[in-house]
């Protein structure tokens, strides 16, 4: 049995199911999908196109004890809508439930 809980719900211990989080750390990137380089006979870069834009962001936190974020749903995040394409689970017996989440936006979505 537990000790006296305070603050928010979280889901504490090991399983559960994966769930909405409060956000510790996040991690932004951004990239070209598509980097095409020409050489000239030399072998120095001449020119270099770079099409689809990506923002990527990495968020790790703590799961609530509510909500249920799933691969290919839309999380907002910093006023930019991301598509959900990689959700971490972790727990362990000594804390609470940790998630990692990873969205991509795309230039033209």
């Amino acid at each position: 049995m537990s000790a006296i809980e305070y603050g928010v719900a979280l889901i504490y211990g090991v399983l559960g199911s994966r769930l909405d989080m409060v956000v510790q750390s996040d991690s932004h990137t951004t990239r070209y999908a598509l980097d095409v380089e020409v050489m000239d006979e030399q072998g120095r870069v001449i020119t270099d196109r770079l099409d689809d834009h990506r923002d990527e962001i990495t968020l790790e936190g703590v799961v609530r004890a509510s909500g249920s974020p799933e691969v290919g749903q839309e999380m907002s995040y910093g006023g930019i809508t991301y598509i959900l394409k990689e959700v971490t689970d972790r727990g362990s017996n000594q804390e609470y439930r940790k998630v990692s989440v990873r969205g991509v936006k795309y230039e033209q979505i």
